[in-house]
C-alpha cells in the first residue's frame, strides 16, 4: 500500500520538474512621436526547461536554463501598413523568468524594412510598475516611444492537469480514510 502512495508522490514530483511553457501577451500603445495613440501588441513564448528561474534565449549552447521560443510585436500606424518584428530581427534577445513568472525582456531587433524596435523590461527594477519600455525609430528616423500594459501569464494547460491529479488524488485518499 505504501508503494502505491511513493509511487503517486513520484508522478506528482516528477510531472512537476518537467519543462512547462511560460506565455505572456502584450497590449499597450504608443505615447509620444509619430505614432502618438496607435496600439501595439505582443507576445512572448519561453520554454523554462525544468528549472524555476533563469534566463531564455534562442541559443540553448550558451544559456541552458530556457529557450526563447518565439516572440512578435506588432502595430499599424495607418489602416493596411502593418509593422511587424520577431523574434529573428534581434540577434541576441533575452527572457527572464523566475517561479514560472515572466520577469524581464530585452529585445532589439530591426525588422526587413530597416525598422528597429527596442523593448526592455525588468521586474525588479524601481520603475517596473510603470510598464514595458518600447522605443521605435522608423528607417526614415521617426522616432516613437510607448508602454506596454504589465503582462498577464497564461498558465500552461498541463498545470491545470496537475492541480486537478492532486485534488483527485487527495479525495480518493480521505475517501478510503473515511471508509
Amino acid at each position: 500500500m505504501k508503494t502505491k502512495y511513493i509511487l503517486l508522490a513520484g508522478l506528482i514530483t516528477a510531472g512537476s520538474l518537467q519543462a512547462s511553457l511560460i506565455s505572456v501577451n502584450f497590449t499597450g500603445e504608443f505615447t509620444s512621436g509619430s505614432l502618438l495613440g496607435t496600439s501595439i501588441t505582443g507576445f512572448i513564448d519561453i520554454e523554462d526547461n525544468g528549472l524555476f528561474s533563469g534566463t531564455a534565449d534562442t541559443d540553448p549552447l550558451t544559456n541552458p536554463d530556457g529557450d526563447l521560443v518565439d516572440l512578435g510585436f506588432e502595430f499599424e500606424p495607418t489602416p493596411g501598413d502593418l509593422i511587424f518584428f520577431d523574434l529573428f530581427d534581434d540577434l541576441d534577445p533575452l527572457a527572464n523568468f523566475s517561479d514560472g513568472e515572466f520577469t524581464g525582456l530585452d529585445y532589439f531587433g530591426t525588422n526587413l524594412d530597416g525598422d528597429i524596435l527596442n523593448v526592455f523590461y525588468d521586474a525588479f527594477a524601481p520603475d517596473a510598475a510603470t510598464g514595458i519600455l518600447v522605443n521605435y525609430e522608423s528607417f526614415s528616423g521617426d522616432v516613437s516611444t510607448g508602454t506596454l500594459d504589465l503582462p498577464t501569464n497564461v498558465p500552461e494547460p498541463g498545470t491545470y492537469g496537475l492541480l486537478l491529479g492532486l485534488a483527485v488524488g487527495t479525495g480518493v485518499l480521505l475517501r478510503r480514510r473515511r471508509v
